[in-house]
C-alpha cells in the first residue's frame, strides 16, 4: 500500500513491526520514511541474530540511529536446559548446544538421506500418537529438502488412508520461485503461498483439503480444477488459477514441512529439524527455538563422514571410513557456529577508515622528505 502511494499512517498511529530483523535496508527506509512523514510512531521488534534479511540489515541500521532496548531472557522453551541450548546456538557456541541435545537423546544420527527423512517422520508420528492435539513443525534448510520430506510424508498418509480418493495435478511455484508439479487429494494439508482476499488467506495460511474435482472444458482440452478446503473451521472452494503467478503456476504447496526462513516467528509444541551441513549460526538459532516442549535434531551421519574423509590427506581417504559421534559433532558444531551477518555501506566505510589513516601515515614521511630535497 505504501508503494502505491496510499496514506496508511497519521499522527495517531502507533505501528508495531514484528520480525523487523527480516526487513531489508530499502524496506526499512521506506517504512520509517512513511512513519516520519505522517508524524506517527513505530516500535520495531526483532532479533538481529536470526535469519539475515535479503537486501541489507535494515534493523541493524535503525538500531544505530536510535536507542535500542535488548531483551535476552528466553521464555518460549519450558525447560531451562533448552533455553540454555538455544542461547548457545545464538552465541555461536554450537558444541554446547549439540551436547545438550545429544545427552537427552534428541540428536539422532541417521545413516543416509532416506533414513534421515524416515527418522524425521517417525518422530513426528510418535508425537501424534502420544499427543494428538500437539502442534508439530518439521523444518529443513532448503526447499528441495522440504519437498523430499513432504513427498515421503504424503506417501505415508496415503498408506494410512488419511490422503485418499481421486487426485488432481497441476504446475506450481515453490517459495523460491522454481517450477514444480503438485498432486492433491482429499486429506492433503496445503499451504497458501500468496495472499488472496477473496479466500481470506495470506502467505503461510494452512488448510486441509476436503474434496478435489477436475473436468474438461467443452470444446477444449483445457482442464478446470476445483479444490475445497477447510481453513481454521471455515470452508473455501477455489480454482488454483486464482493463485497463479505471471507464469500460470499456482502459489500453493504441501504443508508437511517448512523452510527455516518460513518458520521465523512461529511457536509450536514440537519441532523436528532435518539438520545438514548447509546450516549456519542464524539457521540453527531459529530452528532450535520454535518449540515450547521439545525439539529433535536429525542428522545424516553418512554425509558428514564423507566430508570428514575428504578433509584427510589424500593417501588416508577411503570409502569405508567411519567416524565417531564426537568427531561428527565437532565437525558439525564448527559449521553451526559460523555467522554470516549482512553488512551495509556504512560497515564498509568503517572498515576502510583505519586503512586510510594507515596509508596517510605512510605517505606523510615521503612528502616531508620530498620537501627537504
Amino acid at each position: 500500500m505504501l508503494n502505491a502511494g496510499h496514506r496508511v499512517f497519521d499522527e495517531n498511529t502507533l505501528l508495531i513491526v514484528d520480525e523487523a530483523g527480516l526487513l531489508s535496508s530499502r524496506q526499512m527506509h521506506a517504512l520509517l520514511g512513511a512513519v516520519v512523514k505522517a508524524g506517527a510512531k513505530a516500535i520495531l521488534v526483532g532479533d538481529r541474530r536470526q535469519i539475515q534479511p535479503i537486501g541489507g540489515p535494515g534493523l541493524d541500521l535503525a538500531s544505530r540511529a536510535v536507542e535500542a532496548v535488548r531483551v535476552d531472557t528466553i521464555v518460549r522453551q519450558r525447560e531451562a536446559w533448552a533455553r540454555e541450548a538455544v542461547s548457545s546456538f545464538g552465541n555461536g557456541s554450537a558444541a554446547a548446544g549439540l551436547k545438550a541435545f545429544a545427552e537427552r537423546g534428541l540428536l539422532i544420527e541417521a545413516q543416509g538421506a532416506k533414513a534421515a527423512i524416515a527418522s524425521v517422520l517417525d518422530v513426528t508420528e510418535g508425537i501424534a500418537v502420544r499427543d494428538p492435539n500437539a502442534s508439530v513443525l518439521i523444518l529443513a534448510k532448503s526447499n528441495a529438502a522440504v519437498t523430499a520430506i513432504s513427498r515421503v510424508a504424503r506417501e505415508r498418509r496415503k498408506a494410512a488412508g488419511i490422503v485418499r480418493g481421486d487426485e488432481v495435478s497441476f504446475a506450481a511455484a515453490t517459495p523460491s520461485g522454481h517450477t514444480t508439479r503438485i498432486s492433491l487429494a482429499t486429506g492433503d494439508q496445503i499451504r497458501f503461498l500468496a495472499r488472496n482476499d477473496d479466500l481470506g488467506v495470506i502467505n503461510g495460511t494452512v488448510g486441509t483439503i476436503t474434496k478435489v474435482s477436475e473436468r474438461r472444458e467443452r470444446g477444449s482440452d483445457a482442464r478446470r480444477v476445483r479444490i475445497q478446503a477447510e481453513i481454521a473451521g471455515r470452508r473455501v472452494a477455489f480454482d488454483p488459477n486464482v493463485l497463479a503467478d505471471a507464469q500460470g503456476r499456482a502459489r500453493l504447496g504441501w504443508a508437511y514441512a517448512s523452510t527455516i526462513y518460513g518458520s521465523q516467528g512461529l511457536t509450536v509444541d514440537h519441532t523436528i529439524v532435518y539438520l545438514d551441513q548447509s546450516y549456519n549460526r542464524h539457521d540453527i538459532y531459529v530452528a532450535a527455538s520454535r518449540a515450547r516442549e521439545q525439539t529433535t535434531l536429525v542428522v545424516e551421519a553418512k554425509s558428514i563422514d564423507r566430508r570428514l574423509a575428504a578433509e584427510l590427506p589424500f593417501d588416508q581417504q577411503r570409502d569405508d571410513l567411519v567416524f565417531s559421534d564426537g568427531q561428527r559433532r565437532a565437525w558439525l558444531a564448527e559449521r553451526l557456529s559460523r555467522a554470516s551477518p549482512k553488512i551495509s555501506t556504512l560497515d564498509v566505510i568503517e572498515r576502510i577508515k583505519p586503512l586510510d589513516r594507515q596509508a596517510a601515515q605512510v605517505r606523510q614521511p615521503r612528502r616531508e622528505l620530498s620537501h627537504e630535497l
